[in-house]
């Protein structure tokens, strides 16, 4: 009468699991998912402080170098949405003197483009979305730029190319598009984003947007556009990631 029955050992044991899951639970992460993704260390308590007490937004330009930081951006318009900061470099640095953006490949024109000669090129504002592959969003941001149509006619495409790649000058992160996903009108390029120089960690000084697709083919810390033949297999999608993740 004293000693354990087997459904009372087996209720035991099936309590035990279901803690040890809860524990595990809580500190394993989701696999990394979106354009720039991998750092995933805040957890709840660490989020839900960020909320209540947001960091002061600089107003002044990025710093000359940046090196992963907390991983919580809180958007100027309201501390209620997290834009997170994902990305696969662990260290960038940012020097507009010796930086550079090329435009080579499959183009009747190849042209370097240091930071000036970018912010003369013709001016296109507009407002769209940043979705992530992990479920959370920014609406409306305000992103100033270049259109990437307005890049690829000056270039002059020739007849046999079909795709674009793009590359970060940290040597790590790339991803493509078609030439129709590059002629999309919102797909640009941006240097600016809320009325504002684009903060380091969202990928001063020039980023690829394409609002129509996930945020892992927004491409940050741009400083290549090659047009070619045939698909490169990005960053993620060598990963396993779809080439065409269309938000729908």
């Amino acid at each position: 009468m004293g000693g354990p029955t087997r459904r009372g050992f087996l209720g035991g044991l099936l309590l035990g699991v279901g803690a040890l899951f809860a524990a595990c639970r809580g500190a394993i992460a989701p696999p990394a998912a979106d354009g720039d993704v991998v750092d995933r260390s805040p957890v709840s308590a660490a989020i839900d402080e960020k909320i209540r007490n947001p960091p002061a937004l600089a107003l002044e330009p990025p710093d000359s170098s940046f090196t992963n930081p907390n991983p919580i951006f809180i958007p100027p318009q309201t501390i209620f949405r997290r834009w997170r900061v994902n990305t696969v470099e662990s260290h960038t640095t940012v020097d507009l003197h010796s930086w550079r953006l090329t435009i080579d490949g499959m183009i009747e024109r190849p042209r370097t483009l240091d930071y000036a000669q970018v912010l003369a090129e013709p001016y296109h504002r507009q407002a769209s979305d940043l979705h992530c592959v992990e479920g959370w969003g920014f609406t409306d941001i305000d992103w100033e730029g270049i259109l990437l149509s307005t890049i690829l006619d000056t270039a002059g495409v020739t007849r046999e190319a079909t795709h674009v790649n793009f590359f970060t000058f940290p040597g790590i992160y790339s991803d493509s598009l078609t030439l129709d996903q590059a002629r999309l009108p919102d797909t640009m390029l941006a240097y600016r984003a809320n009325g504002e120089p684009l903060k380091e960690q969202h990928g001063y000084p020039l980023r690829l947007v394409v609002p129509t697709m996930y945020g892992y083919k927004s491409v940050k810390w741009l400083d290549r556009i090659e047009v070619v033949r045939g698909r490169h297999l990005g960053y993620w999608e060598q990963r396993g990631w779809r080439p065409d993740p269309w938000i729908r």
